[in-house]
């Protein structure tokens, strides 16, 4: 795939296994390393890989439902409470080149009346802090900005 892109196609690598360490947040900074330098002795393209590659995370909000339920009401009795999913999402927003996605399988952002489904209150507001305060920090400019490349 790397060596058959061209012009401005780019290769977002979303690193799945955050899904499963969200919480540990300096993996995401292990993570990016791992991407983006030691995995370049197995590369047939080192050049053309670090050209194309995107690192992104997801994280999965309602993490691990066959064990811990989700509670639509209480957010401190979730996997993540609010604060805690702030922390994650700041921190992968840091580390990542473009794309931060959040997962769930029981709350919904939006329905068709244009309200939340199942998502206690203080998790949007959650992650409009953490997309603020990378942006005041200016990590990597406006959200939606590519990070520069080294």
């Amino acid at each position: 795939m790397v060596e058959a892109a061209t012009g401005r196609t780019r290769l977002v690598d979303g690193y799945e296994p955050a899904y499963f360490h969200n919480k540990d947040l300096g993996k995401f900074a292990t993570a990016r390393r791992m991407l983006t330098s030691d995995v370049l002795t197995i590369v047939a393209a080192p050049g053309r890989y670090k050209e194309r590659l995107s690192i992104g995370f997801g994280l999965f909000l309602d993490y691990d439902p066959q064990k811990r339920a989700w509670n639509g009401v209480d957010g401190g009795r979730n996997y993540y409470t609010p604060e805690e999913f702030e922390m994650s999402v700041r921190a992968a927003l840091e580390v990542a080149d473009e794309y931060v996605w959040i997962y769930t399988e029981a709350p919904r952002w939006w329905s068709e009346a244009g309200t939340p489904v199942n998502l206690p209150e203080g998790y949007a507001d959650a992650l409009r802090r953490a997309l603020a305060a990378v942006r005041a920090a200016n990590v990597h400019g406006a959200a939606g900005e590519r990070r520069p490349r080294s």
